[in-house]
């Protein structure tokens, strides 16, 4: 609750663009996108179903859409 309160100043004090060559997070940010790209947009699920396990679901139904996923618009 506190968080509402906090006079935040900056909430990005300076923005980096980088090559993904130069960092092995950013390539794999880009495989994670990747994956989840061609699942929603080409129909194919081959990658998406390596990391599928990982993505935050729905304790209750399992359903990653509104949890792991949030699609805009809807």
């Amino acid at each position: 609750k506190d968080y509402k309160y906090m006079d935040i100043q900056n909430i990005i004090e300076h923005l980096l663009f980088l090559d993904d060559e130069y960092s092995n997070h950013l390539q794999v940010a880009d495989m994670i996108c990747a994956a989840i790209s061609y699942k929603f947009n080409r129909n194919n699920d081959f990658y998406f179903r390596k990391i599928e396990g990982n993505i935050r679901k729905d304790s209750k139904t399992g359903k990653i859409d509104g949890f792991g996923l949030k699609f805009f618009p809807k």
